[in-house]
């Protein structure tokens, strides 16, 4: 790879800014995601990313982007205590937790709503829409769909900046542990959404592997960044 021509210098630096300003955006919209928040970086609060990967789709949409539509927090322990319970269609879903659902959600989650910005197609009606929505973390079909996305996405990040690390004058121990802890990392991530269905703990290491992921990412495009425009003089370590 000829990385000395000052075309090559440019257009190669025009890819790293853009994946740097591509993780600040990921970065804000986690943050943002996760908080509660509607403008600004924010760090994420664990009880939010717990609720989406952990808890039920139901309770993770209450607590998270739904919460504003929630007239009470103890609308939300209610309804999560029914989901803890098995989510029968019992006493307590009839007399208690439809009624929630119809006061806090109907007008936009019904089939015949047509209020801006309605959902009909999620509706929260009766007992058969309510229970799609009381597994645990991501359904299957959605976990599988989101996760190769990521995967493929992320990948054509990662590959084209380790192969630019490689040709850097870096000591090959900064070069081989950035790519090593890149690619570990996406995979430690993708692989704790789906075992954050049986575990609190792998919600936790979802943070960790995210931070640590998109970190590599960041510092492989800021060295490659200086490799570029100043590596000539730079010395391997």
């Amino acid at each position: 790879m000829n990385i000395n021509n000052c075309a090559s210098k440019l257009a190669i630096s025009g890819f790293l800014l853009t994946v740097l300003l591509g993780a600040l955006a990921a970065a804000t919209l986690i943050g943002l995601q996760y908080s509660g928040k509607s403008h600004g970086f924010n760090v994420p609060q664990i009880e939010n990313v717990i609720a989406h990967y952990h808890q039920s789709q139901l309770v993770g949409a209450l607590k998270g982007s739904m919460y504003q539509y929630v007239a009470d927090d103890n609308d939300i322990t209610l309804i999560e205590g029914w989901i803890n319970q098995g989510a029968a269609d019992d006493e307590l879903f009839q007399q208690q937790v439809l009624p929630i659902l119809e006061y806090d959600c109907q007008s936009c989650h019904s089939r015949g709503s047509t209020k801006t910005g309605a959902m009909p197609n999620l509706p929260l009606s009766n007992f058969q829409d309510v229970s799609a929505f009381t597994e645990a973390g991501y359904s299957w079909n959605k976990m599988a769909k989101s996760a190769h996305i990521h995967l493929f996405g992320i990948a054509f990040i990662i590959l084209p900046l380790a192969l630019l690390m490689a040709q850097t004058a870096f000591h090959s121990t900064v070069k081989n542990g950035l790519i090593t802890v890149a690619w570990l990392a996406l995979w430690l991530d993708i692989a704790s959404w789906w075992l954050s269905k049986y575990s609190v703990i792998f919600v936790y290491s979802i943070v960790v592997a995210g931070g640590i992921e998109l970190s590599a990412i960041a510092l492989m495009c800021l060295l490659g960044l200086y490799f570029l425009w100043w590596g000539q003089q730079c010395k391997p370590l």
